[in-house]
Protein backbone atom coordinates (compact mmCIF):
# COMPACT_ATOMS: atom_id res chain seq x y z
CA UNK A 1 0.00 0.00 0.00
CA UNK A 2 1.51 3.50 -1.28
CA UNK A 3 0.91 6.73 -0.97
CA UNK A 4 1.14 8.37 -4.41
CA UNK A 5 3.38 10.79 -6.03
CA UNK A 6 6.59 9.49 -4.14
CA UNK A 7 10.31 9.38 -5.46
CA UNK A 8 12.21 6.85 -6.06
CA UNK A 9 12.71 4.19 -2.97
CA UNK A 10 12.30 0.80 -1.73
CA UNK A 11 8.68 -0.27 -1.13
CA UNK A 12 9.07 -4.19 -0.85
CA UNK A 13 11.55 -6.78 0.47
CA UNK A 14 11.94 -10.13 -1.21
CA UNK A 15 13.42 -12.69 0.73
CA UNK A 16 14.18 -16.31 -1.11
CA UNK A 17 14.75 -19.69 0.81
CA UNK A 18 17.52 -21.75 -1.37
CA UNK A 19 18.48 -24.99 -0.04
CA UNK A 20 21.26 -25.16 -2.00
CA UNK A 21 24.91 -23.30 -0.52
CA UNK A 22 25.98 -20.72 -2.85
CA UNK A 23 24.03 -18.74 -4.81
CA UNK A 24 24.15 -15.34 -6.41
CA UNK A 25 20.03 -14.43 -6.79
CA UNK A 26 19.30 -11.91 -9.20
CA UNK A 27 15.84 -9.93 -9.38
CA UNK A 28 13.42 -8.57 -12.10
CA UNK A 29 10.59 -7.47 -12.76
CA UNK A 30 8.82 -9.09 -15.74
CA UNK A 31 8.19 -7.22 -19.52
CA UNK A 32 4.91 -6.71 -19.74
CA UNK A 33 3.67 -8.58 -16.65
CA UNK A 34 1.08 -7.19 -15.99
CA UNK A 35 -0.32 -3.55 -15.59
CA UNK A 36 2.63 -1.03 -13.76
CA UNK A 37 5.65 -3.52 -14.91
CA UNK A 38 7.45 -0.43 -16.04
CA UNK A 39 7.24 1.59 -13.29
CA UNK A 40 9.10 -0.47 -11.11
CA UNK A 41 12.35 -1.96 -10.90
CA UNK A 42 13.99 -5.15 -8.44
CA UNK A 43 17.50 -4.30 -7.16
CA UNK A 44 19.20 -7.12 -5.40
CA UNK A 45 20.53 -5.97 -1.93
CA UNK A 46 23.99 -7.05 -0.18
CA UNK A 47 22.05 -9.32 1.98
CA UNK A 48 21.45 -11.36 -1.24
CA UNK A 49 17.50 -9.90 -0.28
CA UNK A 50 15.45 -7.89 -3.10
CA UNK A 51 14.15 -4.74 -3.45
CA UNK A 52 10.93 -3.42 -5.30
CA UNK A 53 11.56 0.40 -6.00
CA UNK A 54 9.77 2.82 -7.90
CA UNK A 55 11.44 4.47 -11.09
CA UNK A 56 8.09 6.10 -12.53
CA UNK A 57 5.52 9.02 -10.94
CA UNK A 58 2.32 7.19 -9.44
CA UNK A 59 -0.79 9.37 -9.55
CA UNK A 60 -3.35 8.51 -7.55
CA UNK A 61 -5.54 10.99 -9.60
CA UNK A 62 -5.18 8.41 -12.45
CA UNK A 63 -8.24 6.84 -12.58
CA UNK A 64 -6.02 3.74 -14.30
CA UNK A 65 -3.14 3.46 -11.51
CA UNK A 66 -6.28 4.67 -8.57
CA UNK A 67 -7.16 0.71 -9.06
CA UNK A 68 -3.71 -0.55 -8.74
CA UNK A 69 -1.00 -2.35 -10.54
CA UNK A 70 -0.13 -6.60 -10.76
CA UNK A 71 2.72 -7.54 -12.09
CA UNK A 72 5.31 -10.16 -12.27
CA UNK A 73 8.72 -10.59 -10.40
CA UNK A 74 11.25 -13.26 -10.95
CA UNK A 75 13.66 -14.53 -9.03
CA UNK A 76 17.05 -16.91 -10.38
CA UNK A 77 20.39 -18.41 -8.50
CA UNK A 78 22.68 -18.52 -10.99
CA UNK A 79 23.00 -14.86 -12.29
CA UNK A 80 21.74 -13.13 -15.60
CA UNK A 81 22.41 -15.93 -18.09
CA UNK A 82 20.33 -18.47 -16.78
CA UNK A 83 17.01 -16.26 -16.08
CA UNK A 84 15.14 -18.37 -18.32
CA UNK A 85 15.70 -22.00 -16.58
CA UNK A 86 13.17 -23.41 -15.01
CA UNK A 87 15.29 -25.10 -12.17
CA UNK A 88 17.20 -22.19 -11.05
CA UNK A 89 13.97 -19.98 -11.35
CA UNK A 90 11.08 -18.38 -8.92
CA UNK A 91 8.20 -15.89 -9.39
CA UNK A 92 6.01 -14.22 -7.33
CA UNK A 93 3.13 -11.75 -8.46
CA UNK A 94 3.00 -8.27 -6.74
CA UNK A 95 0.17 -6.06 -6.24
CA UNK A 96 0.55 -2.26 -5.77
CA UNK A 97 -2.37 -0.72 -3.63
CA UNK A 98 -2.15 3.36 -4.04
CA UNK A 99 -3.32 5.58 -1.03
CA UNK A 100 -4.30 9.39 -1.95
CA UNK A 101 -2.16 11.99 -0.55
CA UNK A 102 -2.87 15.71 -0.30
CA UNK A 103 -0.54 16.76 -3.55
CA UNK A 104 -2.99 19.15 -5.50
CA UNK A 105 -4.39 22.24 -4.31
CA UNK A 106 -8.41 23.07 -5.04
CA UNK A 107 -8.88 24.43 -8.80
CA UNK A 108 -11.35 27.81 -8.89
CA UNK A 109 -13.76 27.47 -12.00
CA UNK A 110 -13.34 31.03 -12.27
CA UNK A 111 -10.26 32.59 -10.93
CA UNK A 112 -10.80 36.58 -11.79
CA UNK A 113 -14.58 37.84 -11.31
CA UNK A 114 -15.11 41.70 -11.93
CA UNK A 115 -18.29 43.37 -10.76
CA UNK A 116 -19.80 47.03 -10.56
CA UNK A 117 -22.01 48.17 -7.51
CA UNK A 118 -23.77 51.31 -6.72
CA UNK A 119 -22.44 52.58 -3.62
CA UNK A 120 -26.21 52.43 -1.71
CA UNK A 121 -26.44 48.55 -2.50
CA UNK A 122 -27.68 47.17 0.84
CA UNK A 123 -25.88 45.27 3.47
CA UNK A 124 -26.62 41.27 2.28
CA UNK A 125 -26.60 41.60 -1.40
CA UNK A 126 -24.95 39.03 -3.10
CA UNK A 127 -22.32 39.81 -5.36
CA UNK A 128 -21.17 36.65 -7.03
CA UNK A 129 -20.17 33.17 -6.25
CA UNK A 130 -16.86 31.33 -6.94
CA UNK A 131 -16.63 27.42 -7.21
CA UNK A 132 -13.44 25.29 -6.48
CA UNK A 133 -12.89 21.63 -6.71
CA UNK A 134 -10.32 19.36 -5.71
CA UNK A 135 -9.29 16.63 -7.63
CA UNK A 136 -7.87 14.86 -4.65
CA UNK A 137 -9.93 11.90 -3.19
CA UNK A 138 -11.14 11.22 -6.53
CA UNK A 139 -13.01 14.81 -6.86
CA UNK A 140 -14.77 14.42 -3.78
CA UNK A 141 -11.99 16.44 -1.24
CA UNK A 142 -14.46 19.07 0.53
CA UNK A 143 -13.50 22.63 -0.15
CA UNK A 144 -14.45 25.81 2.21
CA UNK A 145 -13.92 29.25 1.31
CA UNK A 146 -12.64 32.33 3.67
CA UNK A 147 -11.65 36.06 2.60
CA UNK A 148 -8.15 36.99 2.85
CA UNK A 149 -8.76 40.07 4.88
CA UNK A 150 -5.52 41.28 4.74
CA UNK A 151 -7.37 42.39 0.98
CA UNK A 152 -10.32 43.09 3.15
CA UNK A 153 -9.17 44.84 6.21
CA UNK A 154 -12.91 46.66 6.91
CA UNK A 155 -14.67 43.61 6.45
CA UNK A 156 -16.61 45.11 3.97
CA UNK A 157 -17.43 41.63 2.71
CA UNK A 158 -18.56 38.06 3.67
CA UNK A 159 -18.05 34.57 1.73
CA UNK A 160 -20.11 31.79 3.04
CA UNK A 161 -19.40 28.16 2.31
CA UNK A 162 -21.45 27.95 -0.94
CA UNK A 163 -18.83 30.44 -1.99
CA UNK A 164 -20.91 33.42 -2.43
CA UNK A 165 -19.91 36.78 -1.56
CA UNK A 166 -21.88 39.57 -0.22
CA UNK A 167 -21.59 43.15 0.86
CA UNK A 168 -21.17 42.87 5.09
CA UNK A 169 -20.47 46.33 5.46
CA UNK A 170 -21.58 49.63 3.85
CA UNK A 171 -19.44 50.95 0.45
CA UNK A 172 -18.37 54.33 -0.01
CA UNK A 173 -17.35 54.98 -3.50
CA UNK A 174 -15.62 58.44 -2.35
CA UNK A 175 -13.59 56.28 0.88
CA UNK A 176 -13.35 53.62 -1.82
CA UNK A 177 -13.93 53.18 -5.31
CA UNK A 178 -12.54 49.91 -6.31
CA UNK A 179 -12.00 46.85 -3.98
CA UNK A 180 -9.89 43.99 -4.63
CA UNK A 181 -10.87 40.67 -2.25
CA UNK A 182 -8.89 37.66 -2.23
CA UNK A 183 -10.84 34.64 -2.15
CA UNK A 184 -9.65 31.10 -0.79
CA UNK A 185 -10.82 27.90 -1.10
CA UNK A 186 -8.78 25.66 1.10
CA UNK A 187 -9.56 22.02 0.84
CA UNK A 188 -9.87 19.29 3.52
CA UNK A 189 -6.98 17.39 3.51
CA UNK A 190 -3.58 17.41 6.34
CA UNK A 191 -2.21 19.77 5.57
CA UNK A 192 -4.77 21.91 3.92
CA UNK A 193 -3.76 23.28 0.97
CA UNK A 194 -5.01 26.38 -0.61
CA UNK A 195 -6.28 28.33 -3.82
CA UNK A 196 -6.50 32.16 -4.45
CA UNK A 197 -9.46 33.83 -6.50
CA UNK A 198 -10.08 37.48 -6.73
CA UNK A 199 -12.93 39.48 -6.80
CA UNK A 200 -12.58 42.99 -8.44
CA UNK A 201 -15.81 44.99 -7.19
CA UNK A 202 -16.55 48.52 -9.10
CA UNK A 203 -18.47 51.11 -7.05
CA UNK A 204 -20.61 52.83 -8.94
CA UNK A 205 -21.53 56.78 -7.65
CA UNK A 206 -24.72 57.71 -6.52
CA UNK A 207 -25.89 61.58 -6.05
CA UNK A 208 -25.31 61.00 -1.76
CA UNK A 209 -23.04 64.25 -1.32
CA UNK A 210 -24.33 68.11 -1.44
CA UNK A 211 -22.16 70.33 -2.64
CA UNK A 212 -19.67 72.52 -0.56
CA UNK A 213 -18.69 75.55 -0.55
CA UNK A 214 -14.52 76.82 -0.76
CA UNK A 215 -15.45 79.07 2.02
CA UNK A 216 -17.84 81.57 3.52
CA UNK A 217 -18.53 85.01 1.30
CA UNK A 218 -18.25 88.14 2.40
CA UNK A 219 -18.23 91.07 0.07
CA UNK A 220 -18.17 94.49 2.04
CA UNK A 221 -19.62 97.13 -0.90
CA UNK A 222 -20.61 100.79 -0.83
CA UNK A 223 -24.17 102.12 -1.36
CA UNK A 224 -24.46 103.41 -5.06
CA UNK A 225 -22.27 100.82 -6.37
CA UNK A 226 -22.70 100.11 -10.35
CA UNK A 227 -23.04 96.55 -11.43
CA UNK A 228 -19.92 94.58 -11.81
CA UNK A 229 -18.80 91.28 -10.16
CA UNK A 230 -18.03 91.60 -6.44
CA UNK A 231 -17.02 87.80 -5.85
CA UNK A 232 -16.45 84.22 -7.78
CA UNK A 233 -18.28 82.05 -5.85
CA UNK A 234 -16.63 78.49 -6.02
CA UNK A 235 -18.27 74.75 -4.42
CA UNK A 236 -16.90 71.34 -4.85
CA UNK A 237 -18.96 68.00 -4.64
CA UNK A 238 -17.77 64.68 -3.72
CA UNK A 239 -19.94 62.89 -6.09
CA UNK A 240 -18.37 61.93 -9.57
CA UNK A 241 -17.39 64.83 -11.03
CA UNK A 242 -18.47 63.70 -14.73
CA UNK A 243 -22.21 64.23 -13.72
Amino acid sequence: LLFSNLPEMPILTVTVHDEDETNKFQYKVIENSGYGADKFTMVRNNDGTGSLKIVQPLDYEDQLQSNGFRFRIQVNDKGEDNDNDKYHVAYSWVVVKLRDINDNKPQFERANIEVSVYENAEVGKSLETFKATDPDQGGKSKVSYAIDRSSDRKRQFSINQEGTVSIQRSLDREDTPRHQVKILAIDDGVPPRTATATLTVIVQDINDNAPTFLKDYRPVLTEHITPKKVAEILATDDDDRSK
